[in-house]
């Protein structure tokens, strides 16, 4: 799909299909699906540097589940209140 061209007080705008603003993902279609698979991908990357740094370790375990609320599941209800808007 092109992009339209975009003008402004008589001036060419440069037209993107997507770019992030306050933390997500706009997309010129309007899907969510980018910003979706962007999410998911950085909770993988959490989960893997849990896997590495903290799984593995001696701490406890209740520090462990500390973590992963920290990093993971703050990701996903981050996610949820912005669908839910």
């Amino acid at each position: 799909m092109p992009l339209k061209q975009v003008h402004v007080n008589g001036n060419a705008v440069d037209t993107v299909r997507f770019f992030v603003y306050l933390g997500s993902q706009v997309d010129c279609t309007g899907s969510s699906e980018a910003e979706v698979l962007r999410r998911i991908a950085i909770a993988r990357d959490c989960m893997k540097a849990l896997d590495r740094n903290v799984w593995r370790s001696s701490i406890t375990t209740a520090t462990k589940i500390r973590l992963y609320f920290t990093y993971i599941a703050f990701q996903s209800l981050s996610m949820a209140e912005k669908r839910g808007r």
